[in-house]
C-alpha cells in the first residue's frame, strides 16, 4: 500500500485540473507571509504586532496543516484543526477590536474561545459548534463517520482523491482566507 497515494492524486490534480484554484490559495499564503513579515519589522517597538505577528504564524501554520490534511484526502479531520484556526481569527478580531486587550494574551489570562466569539459579536460560533459534534471530537454519529463509507455501506480504510472533493475543501480554505485578509489589513492598520 501506498501511504502516499491519494497525495500524489492530489499534487498531480493541484498541478492540472486544479491549478487556478491552488495558485489562488498560494497568493494568499503570499499575502498573508508579506503581512507577518511587516508586523515582524515593527514588533520589536509594538507589543501589538509583536502578538497578533504571532498569531498570525499560528493561523497561518493551521490554515496550512488543513490544506496538507486535504491533499491527503483528510478534510473531515482537519475539522479539528478548522476549529482552532476559526478561534485564532477571532482572537485577531479581539484584538484588533481593543488593543488594551493585547495585554490580556501577554499575561497568559485571554477569555475562553467562546466568551471572546460573544465579546466581537463573532459569526463563528455555529461552525465550531458544527464543528465540535462531527470533526473535533470523536463522534460515531453518522456524519462523523460517514466518509469512512463507501457507497456500498463497505469501509475505506484510504480516503481516495477526488478533485470535486478536494476543489470544495480548497474554496473553504478560499473563504476563511477572505476573513484571515480583512484581519490582516485592520491589524496593519492598527499596528502601523
Amino acid at each position: 500500500m501506498n501511504l502516499w497515494e491519494t497525495r500524489e492524486q492530489a499534487i498531480f490534480a493541484v498541478k492540472t485540473v486544479l491549478q487556478q484554484q491552488a495558485e489562488v490559495i498560494q497568493d494568499a499564503f503570499s499575502i498573508l507571509d508579506l503581512s507577518i513579515e511587516r508586523l515582524s519589522a515593527i514588533s520589536e517597538t509594538s507589543q501589538f504586532a509583536e502578538v497578533c505577528g504571532l498569531t498570525f504564524i499560528k493561523v497561518r501554520n493551521l490554515t496550512l496543516a488543513c490544506y496538507s490534511l486535504s491533499l491527503d484526502g483528510l478534510a473531515q479531520e482537519a475539522g479539528a484543526i478548522f476549529r482552532v484556526l476559526a478561534e485564532g481569527i477571532e482572537l485577531l478580531i479581539f484584538f484588533e477590536q481593543d488593543p488594551a486587550r493585547i495585554d490580556k494574551a501577554t499575561k497568559g489570562k485571554l477569555p475562553l474561545p467562546g466568551e471572546i466569539g460573544k465579546k466581537i459579536q463573532g459569526n463563528f460560533q455555529p461552525l465550531r459548534t458544527f464543528l465540535n459534534e462531527h470533526a473535533s471530537h470523536f463522534s460515531y454519529k453518522p456524519e462523523s463517520l460517514k466518509h469512512l463509507h463507501d457507497k456500498a455501506g463497505k469501509w475505506k480504510v484510504v480516503q481516495p482523491h477526488q478533485d470535486a472533493v478536494l476543489a470544495v475543501n480548497m474554496r473553504s480554505l478560499f473563504v476563511l482566507f477572505l476573513f484571515l485578509s480583512n484581519e490582516e489589513m485592520l491589524c496593519l492598520s492598527r499596528a502601523c
